[in-house]
């Protein structure tokens, strides 16, 4: 079955099931693209507002795009949009490590649970949500007895393994 096939059919199940109680329109394409990129970046620190709102503009044309001919540009580009933001993310957190020293004698505040959390407007944004919780991750590590080198070393495993497992999801999978 084609990756178009497959779409065709979820959006028709989707219209006629008793989950959306919709039809596939415009407005039920924008849920389920919100619920998608909150699937994707939980933490709402990975893509950028202007990439959502940029996607959005998209999603009047996507639920006639994909109940038609099953089109699923969309969501490829969304997911190579996440794999160019995750990338960026990687390699400003590794490249911070090998540089930074953190300071935690200050008041510093951060909010783990950003559910409700606004998106960072532009990359800068995002760098400095990156920066905390980076420090936050460190903290954690440090307040665990480890060494300042183990704890560059965990994180920096840590950050690369993310973004190689998500590189190495196959079409099927992203589908």
């Amino acid at each position: 079955m084609t990756e178009a096939n497959i779409n065709r059919l979820t959006t028709g199940l989707l219209e006629h099931s008793q989950f959306a109680h919709h039809p596939f329109d415009s407005e039920l394409a924008g849920t389920l693209l919100d619920r998608y990129l909150d699937a994707l970046d939980p933490s709402r620190s990975v893509f950028l507002q202007s990439d959502v709102d940029e996607l959005a503009a998209g999603g009047a044309s996507l639920s006639e795009a994909t109940r038609q001919s099953g089109d699923n540009h969309a969501e490829q580009a969304i997911f190579a949009r996440y794999l160019e933001r995750l990338e960026q993310r990687a390699s400003y957190l590794t490249k911070t490590l090998q540089t930074a020293s953190f300071d935690f004698t200050g008041h510093d505040v951060y909010a783990f649970n950003r559910d409700d959390a606004q998106r960072p407007r532009d990359l800068t944004a995002a760098k400095t949500l990156w920066l905390q919780q980076l420090r936050a991750a460190y903290l954690e590590e440090k307040l665990g007895d480890k060494r300042p080198e183990e704890i560059v070393g965990t994180l920096t495993k840590r950050y690369a393994q993310q973004l190689k497992m998500m590189k190495s999801l196959g079409k099927d999978e992203v589908l």
